[in-house]
């Protein structure tokens, strides 16, 4: 009795069932359901204080103010819930920060979706001196 017990438990490095591992291996279908681009909205706001504080709290390290004329924010909405924050300087048109909610984008796998519209939507903005823009490019 004790073998039948303790020989499946070895071979089962996750402590999963022979028939589960088995019946998930064949029917599961991986990346069914792809993000679109009718899925992802780009919104532009100035509210950006308020925005960091409700979705964002304490992932950004610049304190912004709400309707200052300097920056504007640019948020990437998954199914209308803000994915990212981009803050935009207004005067010299390079972004200031990324602020980026990481599990929802890898939730969704909506990294290069967000990549991608973001440089359709901006071709000729500079991003280099941006904080978090490392994760920007590699999420």
């Amino acid at each position: 009795m004790i073998l039948f017990v303790f020989i499946p438990l070895c071979f089962t490095m996750k402590q999963i069932p022979f028939p589960m591992n088995n019946y998930l291996k064949n029917n599961i279908q991986m990346s069914i359901n792809h993000l679109q681009e009718k899925d992802i909205l780009w919104e532009k706001t100035t509210n950006c204080k308020n925005i960091i504080n409700k979705y964002f709290y304490k992932m950004n390290t610049n304190n912004y103010d709400n309707n200052n004329n300097n920056y504007y924010g640019e948020m990437f909405k998954i199914f209308g819930y803000p994915a990212t924050l981009i803050i935009i300087n207004n005067e010299f048109k390079y972004v200031e920060e990324f602020i980026i909610n990481k599990n929802l984008i890898l939730m969704f796998d909506a990294s290069t979706l967000l990549r991608s519209s973001f440089y359709k939507k901006y071709k000729n903005i500079n991003i280099k001196n941006a904080i978090n823009n490392c994760t920007f490019l590699i999420i």
